[in-house]
């Protein structure tokens, strides 16, 4: 019987298994590449019931905090706030 973190390999010769060591704190790495922007013309695939439950205020509680993480990063050209905002002011 498996458990957590068991691994098999398995050959035509032999079978074998042993347990996968994994650290309980990873700290995620800056990657290489940025995130290219939405394809144009691709439909929101966020539900109806999802885009209704979204609360401006929730939101703007962590417009400090974001703010600060995308000028260390230089991400304000990436911003999606903005015309999130304007998107659920006009609703």
């Amino acid at each position: 019987m498996a458990t957590d973190m068991m691994v098999w390999n398995i050959t035509k010769d032999k079978i074998t298994e042993r347990m996968a060591v994994s650290t309980d704190n990873v700290w995620s790495v800056p990657g290489t590449a940025q995130q290219p922007p939405p394809e144009k013309g691709r439909p929101n695939p966020t539900t109806d019931f999802i885009e209704k439950g979204r609360w401006v205020p929730a939101f703007k509680a962590q417009d400090e905090m974001l703010d600060r993480h995308m000028k260390k990063y230089n991400l304000q050209e990436m911003d999606w706030r903005p015309k999130m905002y304007k998107d659920l002011e006009a609703k």
